[in-house]
């Protein structure tokens, strides 16, 4: 394995254990010097620079962009405030604090610090052109979309607008097929930032159109109820927006919404997201959600409501024909729901174990694959609702199919005959990768 390998299967498995599990993962860049035996010194490990989110890889596969925190650099954002604060004061989700952009080049190995220690900046994503790389800075005081140009070498503001993500892992720039727009989300139309954390530890979420007078302005802030939800799901409250990235225009295609999942069809002018509409006996861990799809036209089509799943989002994917929207519920089932608005309708018409995790297609969207329990994969057809289990890999736990981001396809390197699968050795704890052959498994 050559040394441009070697970077390539380091930064990838970043990349993947990231994705799995939604942690940070140390990297060793200006971390003091530690002993090669015998546990971490407790100095070493606050000092350790990690990685914050999900590395994103460009499409010709030379480029990997990653958010990385200077945990020295983090500062008590409010020492008088009685709740967890969720946002910064510029609205930076505080997972998020003091970051940095860093680019490494796979071939050579160079890597290149976008950001320079200037405020905190993550959440990159590549453009499918591969020419853009779109991440989110508080640079220039309020947390907003940036976009660096790899042929020009230069970084610039996209848009004026404020976004207002909260979830680090999963809440990233979603770039159109055609590398021309971003969809993101936003800081509501008439908000500040003060207002929105407010708002996030106020009683439960219903509009009563109330002045909060400490706050100065008129704001949409709501009236208590027994049924009372949790700060993280009201710190989802956005709109959702799309930029131009030439211009600098916004579009809001969605507004006043708390989308805990979104993403654009990778044929097709749709938007969709998920959205939670209400608690399950009052418990903020089983939520019902709604899935819309939003038409080029302007109007909004519900294709699946009041579906149970437990946590904080939902594990969702578009087909690559852009026809489909699947997801799994809290019953471990396979649901696709069309874009055309018909009925939602489970897939999975046979005995199956539980079904978690987000399912991945093939490229003609006729299958959809998933990991069970880390240690087996299944198929499901979507023409006959037949599941079959293909196999494992002994004494291996399987972290995650190999694949593009926005999640839901799979990488193959000979024509779909085999999947790629991230792995780890259960006695050696060692990280690898091993391929699963579709038809014998």
């Amino acid at each position: 394995m050559s040394a441009a390998d070697v970077r390539l299967y380091h930064l990838t498995l970043a990349l993947l254990i990231g994705l799995v599990f939604g942690v940070d993962i140390a990297l060793a860049v200006s971390a003091p010097e530690v002993a090669r035996s015998g546990p971490l010194p407790i100095d070493a490990i606050l000092a350790a620079k990690t990685i914050v989110g999900a590395v994103t890889i460009s499409r010709n596969g030379q480029r990997f962009a990653y958010s990385l925190r200077n945990p020295s650099a983090i500062t008590v954002i409010d020492a008088n405030a009685n709740d967890a604060r969720l946002f910064t004061d510029t609205g930076v989700p505080v997972d998020a604090r003091n970051t940095d952009i860093l680019i490494t080049d796979v071939g050579t190995g160079a890597t290149e610090n976008l950001t320079e220690g200037k405020a905190s900046n993550w959440g990159p994503v590549w453009s499918p052109n591969g020419r853009f790389l779109a991440f989110y800075s508080d640079r220039d005081g309020s947390e907003r979309l940036w976009i660096y140009d790899l042929a020009t070498h230069t970084l610039h503001r996209a848009s004026e607008a404020i976004v207002h993500p909260y979830l680090v892992l999963t809440e990233v720039p979603e770039w159109s097929p055609d590398s021309r727009k971003v969809l993101v989300k936003l800081l509501p139309k008439g908000l500040s930032i003060k207002e929105a954390e407010y708002l996030a530890h106020s009683p439960r979420m219903e509009r009563d159109g109330v002045t909060a007078s400490r706050l100065g302005p008129t704001v949409e802030i709501y009236r208590p109820s027994d049924n009372q939800q949790s700060p993280w799901i009201k710190a989802e409250l956005s709109d959702l927006g799309l930029i131009d990235v030439a211009n600098g225009e916004v579009t809001r295609v969605a507004t006043r919404v708390n989308p805990v999942w979104y993403g654009i069809a990778p044929a097709a002018d749709y938007v969709a997201y998920a959205t939670i509409n209400s608690l399950m006996n009052g418990n903020d861990l089983q939520n019902l959600f709604d899935l819309i799809v939003l038409l080029p036209d302007g109007s909004e089509v519900k294709v699946a409501t009041d579906i149970q799943e437990r946590g904080p989002s939902m594990a969702i994917s578009w087909s690559p024909n852009g026809e489909w929207l699947s997801y799994t519920d809290s019953a471990g089932d396979c649901y696709v729901a069309s874009v055309t608005g018909q009925l939602a309708r489970k897939v999975t018409q046979s005995p199956h174990p539980s079904f978690r995790d987000v399912p991945i297609w093939d490229s003609a969207s006729k299958n959809l694959f998933f990991i069970v329990e880390a240690r087996e994969l299944w198929r499901v057809s979507m023409t006959n609702g037949g599941t079959k289990r293909l196999g494992d890999i002994p004494g291996h736990l399987l972290l995650q199919v190999v694949g593009p981001r926005p999640r839901g396809r799979f990488w193959s390197p000979d024509g779909e005959r085999t999947l790629m699968i991230a792995t780890l050795d259960d006695d050696t704890k060692q990280s690898g990768f091993f391929t699963i052959d579709l038809t014998t498994g």
